[in-house]
């Protein structure tokens, strides 16, 4: 059964964030390298019900679990969660696909 990860960005510090994005995106882009692939990688989003929506939505498939728990293992991992603190609140969530 796939897993599929969700990593959702909010900016506390616009100005920040945007100069951010592209160093955020490259770290991101280590998921291919523990066997992952994006779904959606940021683009526009339209909130339908609820809370206003993040500013970047990415989500991810993963063959297993071992594979996303190896990416948020990893440094590149570790140095997204570090930059996205600084100018973000980032919330991850890894569920099972059907």
């Amino acid at each position: 059964m796939s897993i599929i990860g969700s990593i959702s960005l909010t900016a506390t510090d616009v100005g920040a964030f945007t100069n951010s994005l592209d160093s955020l995106m490259v770290l991101a882009d280590s998921v291919a390298d523990h066997g992952g692939r994006y779904l959606v990688k940021g683009g526009s989003i339209e909130s339908v019900q609820g809370e206003p929506p993040p500013d970047r939505l990415l989500l991810l498939e993963f063959a297993h679990i071992g594979q996303a728990r190896a990416w948020m293992r990893s440094l590149a991992f570790a140095q997204l969660v570090e930059l996205a603190s600084t100018c973000s609140r980032m919330q991850t969530v890894f569920m099972e696909g059907v």
